[in-house]
Formats: C-alpha cells, sequence, structure tokens
C-alpha cells in the first residue's frame, strides 16, 4: 500500500484506548484528596470514631486508640482510595462511599 494509506481499525482502537488510559481517574477523589491535604497532612489525630462497624474486613478493636495522638504524614490516592499514611508507619485507607438514591 503506497501514497493515500489508512490506518488499520485497531490500531484505531489501540490508541483511543492509550488516550482514554491518560485520563485522570476518578477525579472527585483527587479533588477530595487535595481539599483535604491543607487541613490533615501534618496534623495530630485528636479522636479517632469508627462509625461502620460492619465493613468488608472488621475493624481492628485498637483502631481509635493507634490512630489518636498519630500524626498524619501524607495523604496518597491508589485509584478511589485515599491513603493516610501515619507517623507510625501506620496506614489507613479511606473510600468516600458514595451512594446513590
Amino acid at each position: 500500500m503506497t501514497g493515500n494509506c489508512q490506518r488499520p481499525f485497531i490500531s484505531i482502537l489501540q490508541h483511543e484506548r492509550r488516550e482514554r488510559d491518560k485520563m485522570p481517574e476518578l477525579p472527585e477523589v483527587e479533588t477530595v484528596r487535595r481539599g483535604l491535604l491543607p487541613a490533615l497532612e501534618g496534623a495530630t489525630l485528636v479522636e479517632a470514631t469508627a462509625r461502620a462497624p460492619k465493613l468488608r474486613f472488621p475493624i481492628p478493636a485498637d483502631f481509635s486508640t493507634r490512630l489518636t495522638g498519630n500524626r498524619i504524614e501524607r495523604l496518597t490516592r491508589r485509584s478511589k482510595y485515599i491513603l493516610m499514611e501515619c507517623a507510625d508507619g501506620l496506614i489507613v485507607i479511606l473510600h468516600l462511599a458514595c451512594r446513590v438514591g
């Protein structure tokens, strides 16, 4: 094929997939993380309360004790989760748990 060569269809799909994958993942979670940064990064937790004991995994009995008085070093994001990295090495996984209806 010379001259007026067209890209194969599969190549176009691969290009579109690469472009789609470049888009930020879950921008609302990143927006919340950025909004929390000024208030939480470097702050010391005064009190921690687990309000939903029936989660996918049980909340450890010492959850509140381990968090109270702990300093938040960093807030990062992994997919739909906000990770709260504490001074003692503990990482708390936060999920926005948005529900419709």
